[in-house]
């Protein structure tokens, strides 16, 4: 405990005094420190640490302790990460980003490469849907799309900057690892497209450069996670539902079962899947995920309904849960169609207004990229939106059918 809480000190010293190469070294290795345990991070770097102080750490601290090659620890001290261990990650990704950021301020270096539509290599620029034409969705901006850009137009829009900096750590952990993904190129800039859709290309590519290269056993967060964490203040729910009801317990039936994978994790299931962790960035509260489920579990209907139907069921579930939503220059965006039964959000995303019009901020898909679109109309967004989704669902040799797309509680 002593060891990690002086790594995260003199992590955070060197961010602010030497934002260089010391403090990256300096975050990597409190980052192998908390891994080491249960990752094995520490098979590819042996990790000394001395505190000896007495006067300091109390009695019985002046020890050595080492985490060796093979990833051997102390079982009070393995004990105390198992413990701590999303708590501890998160503050150091939050702390990473910081110091990345002002590493990248002050030496003016592309460390932090934002997805944005402009992401797309020249290759998947030619796979983009050529049967929906449509004006620029992206409009040119001299800026590059930097988190440092993309998080001064959500927080002028109002979104708390304590939402937005975790967000955009999650983005931060997300490019570093899936930068050499073959499906996608990441860039800075925005630039303008023909097009009103992105093709990331198919999926089992992202999942193999996620899981398998990158030895990790958790889900990145998908899109309603992402827009839920910037909207939460906008979102008011008097009835959340019981645990037991949130629509990601069955693997056959739930809607929201990978959404439950993130949050909560998943045993192993001999021939179907490994076990997964907990997204460890993610650090929601019980009473946050209630009121999670409760705006986005799917909604039960007995009939084929129209779009005006659809917007009807809705809000009167809404209704029902009392949720309201708080009128502001950023929103939340739904969009729903029907799988059989039910009423499904497919998709979410948070439109924020800006000087120039519209900016969309959105996660694609679990493992694919986050994006950050311009648009000069709402007309444009929902174009835009309907044929990302008229993509996915293509690919699959399935239609979209009936659909609303709300902003908060209404239509766009």
């Amino acid at each position: 405990q002593t060891l990690i809480l002086h790594g995260l000190e003199r992590a955070v010293h060197l961010g602010f005094q030497d934002s260089g190469l010391a403090a990256k070294v300096a975050c990597g290795k409190a980052m192998a420190l908390l891994l080491g345990p249960d990752q094995q991070a520490a098979d590819h770097s042996l990790i000394e640490g001395q505190r000896r102080s007495a006067s300091r750490n109390g009695p019985g601290s002046g020890q050595t302790l080492i985490v060796n090659h093979a990833g051997q620890t102390q079982p009070d001290r393995q004990q105390f990460f198992l413990q701590h261990r999303r708590g501890l990650l998160l503050i150091v990704h939050k702390m990473n980003y910081i110091l990345k950021q002002k590493i990248c301020q002050e030496e003016n270096a592309g460390l932090y490469r934002f997805s944005s539509a402009s992401t797309i290599s020249q290759e998947y620029n030619r796979r983009w849907s050529k049967d929906k034409a449509q004006t620029a969705s992206l409009l040119p901006s001299a800026r590059p799309a930097s988190p440092p850009a993309v998080r001064s137009l959500l927080t002028e829009a109002g979104i708390q900057p304590e939402h937005v900096d975790t967000v955009l750590s999650w983005v931060a952990d997300y490019n570093d690892s899936m930068r050499d993904c073959p499906s996608f190129t990441l860039a800075g800039d925005f630039i303008t497209v023909d097009e009103m859709s992105v093709d990331y290309g198919e999926y089992p590519p992202m999942s193999t450069q996620w899981f398998k290269h990158n030895n990790r056993n958790y889900h990145d967060v998908l899109c309603r996670i992402v827009a839920y964490e910037l909207n939460q203040d906008n979102i008011s729910i008097d009835n959340v539902i019981a645990e037991e009801d949130f629509d990601c317990w069955d693997d056959n039936t739930a809607w929201l079962y990978t959404d439950g994978d993130i949050l909560f994790g998943r045993e192993a299931v001999e021939g179907e899947h490994k076990a997964y962790v907990p997204f460890p960035l993610i650090d929601w509260h019980k009473d946050v995920q209630a009121q999670y489920f409760t705006l986005f579990n799917p909604i039960h209907t007995t009939k084929q309904c129209s779009p005006q139907e659809m917007l009807q069921a809705i809000q009167e579930k809404w209704e029902a849960q009392g949720i309201s939503f708080k009128e502001s220059p950023f929103s939340l965006i739904t969009f729903w169609t029907q799988s059989g039964d039910r009423i499904c959000a497919s998709h979410a995303a948070t439109l924020a207004e800006t000087a120039f019009g519209y900016i969309l901020f959105e996660k694609t898909n679990p493992e694919a990229p986050y994006m950050a679109t311009k648009f000069s109309s709402t007309d444009e967004v929902k174009r835009y939106l309907y044929n990302m989704m008229n993509l996915d669902y293509t690919r699959y040799n399935e239609q979209i059918g009936t659909y609303a797309i709300l902003q908060n509680n209404r239509l766009l």
